[in-house]
């Protein structure tokens, strides 16, 4: 292996994080923009992993082009997010009457009642079954129940938005309502991702409706105990489970950070990223890929109930491949088995180098909403927001998984939109409609 490639590539990562994420010292509007926030999560989450895998005395899966493909979708994220901002600018510059929809304030309320009622719901199945039984093979039951407890997620974002714009009290009340739950089982199971959803859903989703930005010290700190909860969530989780403490102790107690260790997290050998470059040096070695298999056999899993279409009926649906039918096959198996693999790894399994591509997609998209949500639309704001926090889980998780679980969340959002959609315009009235800040005189959120 030519460790000149390997490093440079590394390097590149490296400095591709620190200018995207540095911006946000400049700027604080740049904490909005998910580039930077992927940036941040770059330097919080694979900087370390990449650290503790450069420890190890023996790397037998290091690839020559692996830290430089990584590097090369947390580019690719940038430049899509540019392209979908430019869209939807071109957009209105060619639709100059279009305007912002107004929505009622009571049917708004139903609405995030209706949202956080499907996600009770599916809580309350899923406590119903034994997952640890199921281990990695997750049922489509399971994996679609989860599916809907987005909903939670999806009736927080709505409802404190809703009250930012209205003041309303039903909104008030569903947010509470909605978040306690949430809250507790993050707490609790110091569950990290749902930490970071519940924040983004309620702090950002207010600051960003008021047009109001946190202070730089707040976006440091908030940097740094994340950090140290992405990394440590393990020894996290014990402490609260044993019972010496909660997870808030925790965080307020100087022990946690002065036995944390940035640049010594131990886990080089299990974690994410080593799974992931796992998978860059197993597709080398088969020199084969899914070709989009992985993307379509998730759209399969997800929405092909078995318990309907019958089980054989729904596997012979899934396309199967030489990547997948040889993956983790002999002494990796087990080793690498049921653990998050990130999307760097499904990503370049399906399309090798060209998978920097679904990175692309991706912060078109979010682009795309982006620039519809600073013009101070409702709407714009709620599909950014409560489609952040899943887009960075293309990142630590899967680019399949996130791509797949769009069209449910998107479909879902849009038709609680359509529901408190006012349709006569004439006949609204100021206390039954809520008016974008562009629209009402408050102000749009400047670029």
């Amino acid at each position: 292996m030519d460790s000149t490639l390997y490093y440079f590539g590394l390097g590149c990562l490296v400095l591709a994080l620190v200018a995207m994420a540095s911006r946000v010292l400049f700027d604080r509007r740049e904490i909005y923009k998910f580039p930077t926030l992927a940036a941040i999560l770059g330097l919080a989450w694979v900087v370390p992993q990449a650290i503790a895998i450069e420890s190890l005395r023996v790397n037998d899966y290091a690839t020559e082009g692996f830290w430089l493909y990584v590097a090369a979708c947390f580019v690719f994220i940038a430049i899509g997010f540019r392209i979908g901002r430019w869209a939807y600018d071109r957009r209105r510059e060619l639709s100059p009457g279009l305007t912002l929809p107004d929505y009622d304030v009571d049917r708004l309320s139903l609405a995030c009642l209706g949202l956080a009622a499907i996600g009770w719901t599916s809580l309350f199945l899923l406590r119903g079954m034994n997952l640890e039984e199921l281990g990695s093979q997750w049922t489509g039951q399971a994996a679609f129940l989860v599916l809907l407890g987005k909903s939670s997620g999806l009736a927080l974002c709505l409802s404190v938005l809703a009250y930012a714009r209205t003041r309303s009290r039903a909104a008030l009340v569903i947010a509470i309502l909605v978040a306690l739950p949430m809250l507790q089982t993050a707490l609790v199971g110091v569950r990290r991702e749902l930490l970071f959803d519940i924040v983004l859903l309620s702090v950002g989703v207010w600051l960003f409706a008021k047009n109001r930005f946190p202070p730089r010290a707040a976006i440091i700190a908030a940097a740094l105990v994340g950090t140290i909860v992405i990394n440590s969530a393990g020894n996290l989780r014990a402490y609260v489970s044993s019972g010496e403490g909660t997870l808030l102790s925790a965080l307020t107690s100087t022990e946690t950070y002065a036995n944390f260790s940035y640049f010594e997290r131990g886990e080089g050998e299990a974690s994410e990223l080593r799974q992931a470059q796992f998978d860059h040096w197993s597709v080398s070695q088969i020199s084969s890929y899914q070709y989009g298999a992985g993307y379509w056999n998730g759209l399969v899993q997800l929405y092909v109930p078995a318990f309907i279409m019958g089980r054989d009926f729904k596997e012979g649906l899934k396309i199967s491949n030489s990547y997948t039918e040889n993956f983790g096959r002999g002494r990796n198996e087990l080793y690498f088995h049921g653990s998050t693999r990130t999307g760097f790894a499904d990503s370049y399994s399906n399309f090798g180098p060209l998978g920097v591509l679904a990175f692309l997609l991706i912060g078109y998209f979010f682009g795309f909403l982006y620039s519809n949500a600073i013009i101070g639309g409702l709407a714009g704001q709620f599909l950014y927001f409560s489609m952040l926090a899943e887009g960075l889980k293309a990142i630590t998780h899967s680019t399949a998984e996130f791509l797949a679980a769009l069209p449910f969340a998107l479909i879902l959002a849009l038709v609680a939109l359509q529901f408190a959609k006012v349709r006569d315009r004439r006949s609204r009235s100021a206390k039954s409609a809520t008016r974008a800040p562009g629209v009402n005189g408050a102000g749009s959120l400047s670029r």
